[in-house]
């Protein structure tokens, strides 16, 4: 081969591998603004993270249930007796329910059983009461003829609810970016770009009482509220 033609030959080889570079350089500029943010300067990384925050607080009002019972020859009779254990029942809760809160009724029967002659009205109630004054309700109910205690529901009230749930949503917020801030390094500056969150609620523990002298001890316990958060964070 000539000096000329072997030069134009090294010519034309220069001239492609420049193409080729020029091109994988556009190609791979152009990749990169695949995954870049509109106005930075740097590629934007995300991470996920799911954090929980739980409070706990002793429970201000208990939901006691009642049933009250009137048993007479005649359905008329029947009911008036139902009707006296029920007033003899308000007259007692008057002094202990709370305010703005009311008795409630929740079931009521009037029947005559298989083979008997006489016939018996009952109705079923709850009564929403502060936590500090269930048990002295309770031993006032007791002893009202006709009248049974089925039960006690320990609630957290509305207002306690609604700040623990608060609490607990701060509490998880910040245990999510803590990790966050662990795992991406102190130094690097990381934002909030969505929050998913779900509530894990609190248990009803069941209440512990026995009959005593003046009035049946109530032991409320401790009830916690818990929120857990998805929350996508995005560092550079």
């Amino acid at each position: 081969m000539a000096k000329d033609e072997r030069l134009v030959a090294w010519v034309a080889i220069a001239a492609i591998l420049a193409f080729a570079v020029t091109a994988i350089t556009i190609a791979l500029a152009h990749n990169q603004q695949i995954y870049q943010t509109p106005g930075q300067s740097q590629a934007m990384s995300y991470i996920t993270i799911t954090a929980t925050g739980s409070v706990s607080a002793t429970p201000q009002q208990a939901v006691v249930s009642l049933t009250a019972n009137g048993t007479a020859k005649t359905a008329a009779n029947a009911t008036a007796m139902l009707s006296n254990t029920l007033a003899a029942m308000s007259s007692v809760l008057s002094g202990y329910i709370m305010n703005g809160t009311t008795i409630q009724t929740t079931s009521y029967q009037l029947y005559r059983p298989y083979n008997s002659s006489y016939y018996t009205a009952s109705e079923g109630v709850t009564a929403m009461l502060p936590i500090n004054r269930t048990g002295a309700a309770i031993s006032a109910l007791s002893s009202i003829s006709n009248l049974f205690v089925n039960g006690v529901s320990i609630q957290l009230s509305q207002s306690q609810s609604a700040g623990m749930r608060s609490m607990a949503l701060i509490l998880a917020m910040q245990n999510a970016s803590t990790q966050a801030q662990q795992l991406v390094g102190p130094a690097t500056r990381i934002t909030i770009s969505s929050i998913t969150v779900s509530s894990a609620g609190y248990p009803l523990p069941g209440p512990t009482f026995a009959v005593a002298e003046n009035k049946v001890p109530v032991f409320p316990g401790q009830q916690s509220v818990t929120e857990s958060v998805v929350v996508k964070f995005s560092y550079s």
